[in-house]
This record gives C-alpha cells, structure tokens and sequence, in this order.
C-alpha cells in the first residue's frame, strides 16, 4: 500500500522558514500565524480522512509537518514593517520609461504562493479555507488593477508574467472557478499517487512523486525533475476537465510518448466547446480594450434588445456588449460572468456575415447569461440539456451553425 503524499507541503514549509529567517513584519503577523495554522490542521484534517496521522506521512513530509507544529507563533521574529509597504508595488520607473506599460512588482511570487497553499488545501477544503483563499484572490487583483490605473494602464498592458499572474489571480476570484479549480487539482494529486497507467511503467524501476499546479501558461503542462519528483504545471484550461482527460495528462507525462493516445486525446479535448470557453474566459480576465457595441456592419445593442424581447421577455438585465479586437476562427463569443459582458468576435463584423449569423451567436451568449454554469463533483457545465434544448429553438439554428462551421474552416486554412 503506497504513503499518503500531500501535494505542496515542503513547498509551504520552506517558504514559511524563509519568512521565519527574515522576520515577520507587524502588518503580516495575525496573516503569517492563520497560514501556520491552516497548513497544520489541513495536514491532520488530510491524514484523518485517510485514516493516518501525520507520523505517518513520507520522511520529508513528515518532517516539514513537524517544523510547522512546533513553530511558536507566540514568540515569532517580527521586524517593523518597510515603508509603504504593500503586497504588491509599483515598479521603479526611470525618467526615459514614460508612456511605458505600467509595470509591478511582486505579483508573480504571489501567485506562486497563492498556487502552493490551494494545492495544500484541494484534498480537503473547509468553507474557512475557500472564503480564505477567495479573499486573496480578490485583494491581490484589485491591487492589480489600481496600481494599473495609478499608471494610466490596465492589467492587460503588464508584461507577460505580470500578467498571468493577474488573469490567475481574476479568474479565481470567481467561486464556481475556484472550486472546480480546487476538485481538478484533487482529481490530479489522486491520479498522480496511483497513476491509472501504472502497468505501462515498466520503464521505471521507481514511480516519480507528481506534484501537481495549476498556472496561466502556454503550455499544457512543464514538468521539471527534482530527485525524485517531478512538479508538473498544468494550463488553467483544463480545470473541469474530464476525468479521462486529466488521466492522460498523467499518463502522457509517465509515459513519455507524444504520438500516443493520450496526447491525442488531450489535442481533442482542446478543440471541444469547454475547453475553448475555458480559454477565452482565461484571457477575457484582463478586460476589452475595445468597448463599443456598434461594429462597422452590425449593432450588438440593438441586437441584444431584440432578442431579449423576443425569446426572454425583455427579462435578461442589460450588460456590456462589446465587439471583440482580435480575428478568431473557433469561437465567436464569449460571456464574461465577473464583469457581465458579452463579447462577439470581430470575424462576425462583416458584410458577408448574415445577420441571423450574429443574432445567432449573441442569443447563444444571452443563454450563458440566463442559465448560468452548473458545477457536478467540480466539473462545470455551462452547455446543459436545458441549454441545448433552448438553443435550438432559434428558428435558423441549423444554417447558422453550418456558416460558422464553414467561416472556421476558411479561416483557418487562411492563417
């Protein structure tokens, strides 16, 4: 029978003995003793609920446990705090860098540190350690976002790193989000104790530790070898994946074998609707920068206002619209939840797009307004039967789906 492994742990102990070793500013200290705290009793809630105790845990954890026990947070090194200190700052800007983008400091070690504790606390979470995690999420945005503003930009002009620390930190900020982001990583750290290809392992004498992250990332997943784990970052786009989707994410890693099913399989799942919907609600986190509803050829607004009285009885509140900046050729609209937006692929902006085309794919994004996701043991749903069923009650639904269909195919030979 293998040890319980818990994902994240040496990773919080060591940071916290960094912040032990430099002392603990007066500002962080009641923040500093919750994380102790948290990471200790979710260690413990863990090993009960699989009828263990921390004894029991593998060497390394079960040493970073006990460092964490006995820290005595009642005598801890505390150092006044720096001054105008923030958790997350301006950078220095010399007199030659106006009219740059605004730039930051910080963010992306946070949500490193923000990613380590979720990864702690996703085996197990408590309704404490959620209302936690999305207080972080929240605050370390908005930071974010004023310091942008202070700047005269927006987070979508950060530099790439900055950036996605943003979008990971906007996009959690959302409860559904956070929760199916949570029940992944717990399917992922359950795969990765006992991996559903195992038998296929005869290539290893050992079984490498798999220490799972989610991260805003180009890549499906990295995974980068230290001894005898190998920590495995995966593409924010595949929480509420399926479960044989997050399998052949494991099994692509411990097999190593890019023609094989599971690369294929995850190349599929990529293209299919919830994965694209995940993509562009990730990248829709840094906001529009073109914000009018009036294209060169088509009037959202006006668009909206009629399909409202006609299929929701001028019931669906108003929202932004918004015509998106960038050619795309898989998915035409989106819906964004945190800031109530619709927005619609400027590909639809053209005379040799019919305007039941565009109507079409505006009332598909009112349907996401109207129904909402539905999350089913952390996997979201936002095209549901009911969804379906509603969706083809418009009268052209058959012709538009063919022309868009036929746009992509065009499009996308063209690029």
């Amino acid at each position: 029978m293998s040890r319980l492994r818990i994902s994240g742990l040496i990773k919080a102990k060591n940071a916290i003995q960094a912040q032990l070793k430099s002392g603990i500013p007066t500002s962080e200290v009641a923040a500093f003793k919750q994380q102790v705290t948290d990471i200790t009793s979710q260690v413990e809630a863990i090993c009960k609920a699989h009828n263990t105790t921390p004894d029991s845990l593998p060497t390394p954890s079960r040493n970073a446990y006990k460092l964490l026990k006995k820290i005595d947070l009642d005598n801890l090194p505390i150092v006044e705090d720096p001054p105008a200190a923030q958790p997350i700052r301006k950078a220095t800007r010399t007199k030659s860098a106006k009219n740059t983008a605004p730039k930051i400091t910080n963010a992306v070690r946070l949500s490193e540190d923000a990613s380590v504790y979720l990864g702690i606390i996703a085996p197990s979470p408590t309704e404490d350690n959620i209302a936690t995690a999305l207080d972080m999420m929240h605050g370390h945005s908005e930071q974010i976002e004023q310091l942008c503003a202070d700047q005269g930009g927006i987070p979508a002009d950060l530099s790439v790193r900055s950036k996605r620390a943003y979008q990971f930190f906007k996009f959690l900020s959302d409860e559904t989000m956070l929760r199916t982001h949570l029940a992944t990583l717990k399917t992922l750290q359950e795969y990765g104790r006992k991996p559903p290809c195992s038998a296929q392992m005869g290539m290893f004498q050992r079984l490498p530790n798999l220490d799972f992250q989610f991260a805003i990332q180009d890549a499906l997943y990295t995974a980068k070898q230290k001894g005898n784990t190998l920590n495995v970052k995966v593409s924010e786009a595949l929480i509420g994946a399926p479960d044989d989707v997050l399998e052949a994410v494991v099994c692509n890693i411990l097999t190593r074998k890019k023609t094989s099913k599971y690369q294929k399989r995850l190349k599929e799942y990529l293209m299919e609707p919830e994965a694209l919907e995940m993509l562009t609600a990730i990248e829709a986190t840094t906001g529009i920068s073109h914000t009018s509803s009036v294209g060169d050829y088509y009037n959202l607004q006006a668009g909206y206002d009629q399909l409202n009285a006609q299929y929701f009885n001028s019931n669906l509140a108003p929202c932004q619209l918004t015509w998106g900046s960038r050619m795309t050729y898989r998915k035409y609209g989106h819906y964004d939840l945190l800031r109530d937006t619709i927005m619609i692929s400027k590909s639809l902006d053209s005379n040799v797009v019919p305007s039941y085309v565009v109507d079409f794919v505006l009332y598909h994004e009112m349907l996401h307004k109207r129904l909402g996701v539905e999350v089913i043991n952390g996997r979201r749903y936002a095209h549901t039967p009911e969804f379906r069923r509603l969706e083809k009650q418009f009268p052209q639904y058959e012709q538009a789906e063919a022309f868009l269909g036929k746009l992509s195919r065009q499009t996308r030979r063209k690029s």
